[in-house]
């Protein structure tokens, strides 16, 4: 067995050592805190030696804010053409390329959109007397834009006498349309009862149009129409007839807040323009909340008459803006045509259009019908 002795036998030296003869240095005399007191004003006291300035003194005047030292908000910006070593970075997918002119613009654009509100719903009328004038490609494809950007909230209809062709080429085969709807105006209490008479799209956008035969629309029937649309959306888009002297045409365009004009690039086309500004110029202001639209079909064109075109539009005519829209193939195939299947540059040019009628909502009049004579 092992000896404990062994184990400790520094202790056993322990009870040897004496260390009340060891010497310590003094503790150092510890100086008595001196207590300056501040006889200045307390709010002065806690800024004495800051930039920042004293509050006010209670019921005194609060200094202007600077404003250079207060935060902007800004949109992408335009920045320099990137170096060669950036470029090669760029190819390698190692660096992002900055944003190019046609970008930064349709972001702009894509702002205005989405971030303008107003306080009752708005409508735009989709016009040109003359047919193949890209009128109803136009309607769905504007609605579209407004859509996508806005998150839904947008509804395209069939403002024409008889049936047309908004609901063949929309997404879509709803077993109730335009027929249903104004027949059923009455009973529509709710979004979701009016969703069942629409064809809702990819774009979030919704469709109404003739899926039935019915009679001929009548002025009341477009106000009925248009004050329902009014109700569950923000924005509605009337596809139009060619017949600008019929009553239930000049309803829609007393009652619109942008009117949209567009027309292909030929003669007949031109003259459905023409004609379509003079009856817009009857209704008072809405000339200056009118857009152009020139498309293009793929079909012959008159290099000439194509060249001068836009500007002898925009010298003759006092509206809001002209957009020139690109062709696209997906606008001429025969069949369902979505938003999302056409061209970027096709879609730029569409969310431009969409930009210049969402403006023209933002100077339109308070009430929808303002003058004595529009009703």
């Amino acid at each position: 067995m092992t000896d404990p002795n062994s184990l400790f036998a520094g202790a056993r030296r322990a009870h040897m050592y004496d260390d009340s003869a060891a010497s310590y240095p003094a503790p150092a005399e510890v100086a008595t805190p001196t207590v300056i007191r501040d006889e200045s004003p307390r709010q002065g006291a806690l800024f004495e030696g800051s930039a920042l300035p004293p509050p006010p003194a209670p019921g005194g005047e609060i200094a202007p804010v600077d404003e250079e030292l207060l935060p902007t908000r800004r949109g992408p910006q335009a920045v320099q053409a990137p170096g060669l070593w950036q470029q090669l970075l760029i190819k390698m997918g190692a660096a992002q390329a900055p944003p190019t002119e046609t970008e930064l613009e349709d972001s702009e654009n894509e702002r205005i959109v989405r971030q303008s509100t107003w306080t009752r719903a708005m409508s735009v009328a989709v016009v040109n007397p003359k047919g193949q004038s890209a009128k109803t490609p136009l309607t769905l494809l504007l609605a579209g834009a407004l859509a996508e950007i806005r998150g839904g909230g947008v509804a395209a209809w069939e403002a024409t006498e008889v049936p047309g062709d908004l609901s063949d080429i929309a997404e879509g085969t709803p077993p109730r349309g335009l027929t249903e709807l104004i027949a059923a105006a009455d009973t529509i209490q709710s979004a979701g009862t009016l969703a069942g008479y629409t064809a809702p799209q990819t774009s979030h956008a919704a469709v109404i149009g003739s899926v039935s035969g019915r009679n001929e629309m009548t002025p009341e029937e477009v106000r009925t129409v248009r004050d329902l649309l009014g109700t569950y959306y923000q924005i509605d888009v009337a596809d139009t007839a060619n017949n600008l002297q019929r009553p239930m045409l000049q309803e829609v365009l007393r009652g619109a807040d942008a009117v949209v004009v567009p027309c292909v690039v030929n003669h007949k086309s031109v003259r459905g323009l023409q004609r379509a500004l003079v009856a817009i110029e009857r209704v008072t202001g809405l000339s200056d909340r009118t857009v152009l639209v020139v498309t293009h079909d793929g079909g012959p064109e008159d290099a000439e008459f194509s060249r001068h075109l836009t500007e002898q539009l925009t010298r003759r005519y006092r509206v809001r803006a002209m957009v020139e829209v690109p062709y696209d193939s997906a606008i001429r195939t025969d069949g369902e045509l979505s938003y999302s299947a056409l061209q970027l540059r096709t879609r730029h040019a569409i969310r431009h259009v969409a930009r210049h009628v969402v403006e023209a909502f933002n100077d339109a009049p308070m009430t929808r019908y303002p003058n004595p004579e529009s009703e």
